[in-house]
């Protein structure tokens, strides 16, 4: 958790992907050719239902049921198909106030994809702060450990959002003080305008 110019900033660091594993041969029933899951989780192996309300997952058009609801761990859908596409993640969180995340994954058969992202809360309610800031470690894990070592991106991520924070921060000073300016300049104009009234 950060803070900026009194803004409270808490930033989670999330992991979205997919893993797929190929048929022998292509299924005769339906053509499908790969069993493959799409997921949604916490970075840190945090359990992330204590903020998150639920996630959507909007796959192809061509399935029965191509949007998939998941209220609590593991956010993840498996499926099986032939052909790649963009999968629609939403996450919906406990708090309705905050504004519902929407992700893109492009669905990878040829080898495991995985993304890192981070939930950025600006001024979180209080409860919401102390979910976010207090949550349960998961005992058993849902998916592997990430395919790769964001910790990297993370730092540079958290950076960048300091900076802007601080460059927002010194635009709306800045902008406050060219409004009182403008405003001293309007009082000046309408004393002359008046003294000229006055003498007509």
């Amino acid at each position: 958790m950060s803070s900026y110019a009194n803004k409270t900033v808490i930033v989670k660091p999330i992991i979205f992907g997919n893993t797929s594993q190929a048929f022998p041969k292509a299924r005769e029933e339906d053509g499908h050719t790969h069993a493959w899951t799409v997921y949604l989780k916490s970075y840190e192996h945090e359990d992330m239902s204590v903020f998150i309300k639920k996630v959507q997952f909007k796959l192809h058009n061509s399935y029965a049921v191509p949007v998939r609801t998941i209220t609590k761990p593991p956010y993840e859908v498996r499926e099986t198909g032939w052909g790649e596409f963009d999968v629609e993640i939403k996450i919906f969180f406990a708090d309705n106030v905050e504004r519902t995340i929407t992700l893109f994954h492009p669905l990878n058969f040829q080898q495991a994809s995985e993304w890192y992202d981070e939930l950025v809360f600006v001024n979180p309610s209080p409860v919401l702060a102390g979910c976010i800031n207090n949550p349960r470690k998961f005992k058993q894990k849902f998916h592997n450990a990430p395919a790769h070592d964001f910790s990297d991106k993370e730092k540079e991520a958290l950076e960048k959002i300091g900076a802007a924070q601080i460059s927002i921060d010194k635009m709306m000073v800045e902008t406050e003080a060219d409004i009182e300016k403008k405003r001293e300049q309007i009082k000046i104009l309408k004393q002359a305008l008046k003294k000229c009234q006055d003498i007509m």
